[in-house]
């Protein structure tokens, strides 16, 4: 019976990444940007605004197991997580962006982005997540049409407006890590190059987690890919795909492009067996599957083997960038746990050291 079940949750899962991928949209923007008008700007103030903020119940509180515990309220880092593109053609989503009051686009993102990303960061730090008027997929079939590109900076409009209010209002002074997944992750790159690299607040940054977007060595001045599991004042950036497959675009790509190993937080490209995934989760977020997925750096992408209890028509799937998070959930929660506590321990030794001694008599 529970491998029944792991079965048909694993296909529930890619049958939802099959869903997110598919561009057989039932609606999407037919004219040009200007001919739009734009959703109603956010009030970064007010409550709603927020798909996740550890002054409310939301989907970044949950935990897969009850043996997790999410401890936001005691946490002394924060976490301003930037979610996926979830406005993705459905029907009523016509415009390049997306409102921030759609019931249902806002329980896809809390299903998704939330529940099964952001919340791998509950059990180190609080977690912001705005809502903001993402970008439709559409605009990545060309991402340089003048329609796109204003769709994608009306988006970022949103999250830099949403990561001032936050510093302004929530941070005082605290450590923070950047995360998040897709559109989000293009979002929180330059919200690190206009915040941090080079800045100040650089000294605040525990990690960066650009996940699902290609990040290169030259995205920044000052920044640099972690090396290992412990490093701070870093990013790290993956897309899965399966073993042996190059996506159409790979010929084309930067050289530069960083890919890091989420269960080993190297850069190199030594195989890692599944044995090292402390667990992943399915899209119900029911409970951890231990040993979910291999993993080894290729040519700028992360290869893994398809997962063994993966059974059925949808077990032939190439790209898997829509469960970066699901197939290394438990990882990477570790990591930046990991990661915070090594920012407070290097922030005591700094501390320490630049006690001046006594003189002696």
């Amino acid at each position: 019976m529970k491998v029944a079940v792991q079965i048909f949750g694993l296909l529930l899962l890619f049958l939802c990444i099959s869903a997110c991928s598919n561009q057989n949209y039932k609606a999407y923007p037919r004219k040009s940007f200007t001919s739009y008008t734009a959703p109603d700007t956010p009030d970064y103030t007010q409550e709603d605004a927020w798909a996740a903020s550890p002054f409310k119940r939301d989907r970044a509180d949950r935990v897969p197991d009850p043996s997790i515990k999410n401890r936001q309220e005691e946490a002394k880092a924060d976490v301003f997580f930037v979610h996926t593109t979830t406005y993705v053609g459905d029907k009523g989503q016509g415009n390049w962006n997306a409102p921030i009051n759609q019931e249902l686009l806002n329980q896809r993102t809390d299903d998704f982005g939330i529940a099964c990303q952001a919340s791998a960061f509950n059990g180190a730090g609080r977690i912001f997540a705005p809502r903001y008027r993402q970008a439709h997929l559409h605009a990545f079939d060309d991402r340089d049409t003048e329609s796109a590109v204003s769709a994608l900076e009306l988006a970022y409009f949103d999250i830099q407006t949403a990561f001032q209010h936050y510093l302004d209002t929530h941070n005082e002074g605290r450590p923070i890590i950047i995360a998040a997944h897709g559109q989000g992750s293009q979002h929180a790159l330059r919200l690190l190059q206009e915040f941090f690299d080079g800045q100040e607040l650089q000294k605040k940054l525990v990690a960066a987690y650009l996940v699902g977007e290609e990040v290169t060595l030259s995205s920044f001045n000052t920044l640099k890919p972690c090396e290992n599991a412990t490093q701070t004042q870093c990013y790290c950036s993956w897309r899965s795909y399966i073993r042996d497959y190059f996506p159409p675009s790979h010929d084309s790509r930067p050289l530069d492009v960083v890919c890091t190993n989420p269960l080993t937080w190297e850069l190199n490209d030594l195989f890692v067996d599944a044995e090292q995934n402390q667990g992943g989760v399915l899209w119900k977020f029911e409970r951890i599957i231990p040993n979910m997925a291999d993993a080894q750096v290729k040519e700028g992408i992360l290869w893994i083997s398809k997962p063994k209890a993966l059974l059925g028509p949808k077990g032939n799937r190439k790209d898997f960038r829509k469960v970066d998070y699901h197939l290394f959930y438990m990882n990477i929660r570790l990591n930046a746990q990991q990661r915070v506590g090594t920012y407070f321990e290097n922030k005591q030794e700094t501390i320490i050291s630049s006690v001046p001694k006594r003189r002696k008599n």
